[in-house]
């Protein structure tokens, strides 16, 4: 079971449930975002049922509307999961180039949540990598721009990393 607290588009839940998670819980804080996952489920399920594929996807991937740090904190303990995938929202770019035109509409979407405040975004990514840790029977995935410093990396280590051209995973094993 893989829980994706910061679910936004759903593209890394889709890719990990392609590579094979029997389960992945999705969590949207938005619900205009929230309702757009879960009417591409149910599109997917109504082609799935159209098609003789054997995998079903829509029945391996779930989406939950709520803040990722407030489920985290509703689970039970029989229902943790054995990974969560963290993918909070980039830091304010540098650079000049615009980014890819789903992020745009994301950033546009969730524009009114973001928090200007960066001491405060920091501290609520804390706080959602915090309660990925309690959770976790495993690992916790983060997702972050290459360069940027991992999440509370005062107080939290990542294992290791798996680095891409311009993206970077933090692993944190769970002993």
């Amino acid at each position: 079971i893989i829980y994706d607290l910061t679910a936004g588009f759903g593209q890394d839940s889709f890719l990990l449930a392609l590579a094979g998670a029997s389960q992945v819980c999705m969590v949207e804080r938005d619900p205009i975002v929230a309702t757009l996952l879960q009417d591409g489920l149910r599109r997917l399920a109504i082609y799935e049922n159209t098609t003789n594929g054997s995998i079903r996807f829509s029945e391996r991937i779930s989406c939950e509307v709520g803040d990722g740090t407030n489920v985290a904190k509703s689970l039970s303990p029989d229902s943790f999961p054995h990974v969560t995938y963290l993918d909070p929202m980039f830091p304010p770019r540098a650079k000049s180039a615009a980014v890819k035109k789903n992020m745009q509409l994301l950033h546009d979407i969730l524009g009114s949540q973001q928090l200007h405040d960066k001491e405060e975004a920091g501290s609520q990514e804390v706080q959602l990598l915090q309660e990925a840790l309690r959770i976790s029977r495993t690992r916790v995935v983060v997702k972050r721009p290459i360069h940027a410093p991992p999440i509370g990396a005062e107080k939290y280590k990542p294992s290791y990393d798996i680095r891409g051209s311009i993206n970077r995973w933090d692993v944190y094993v769970i002993n």
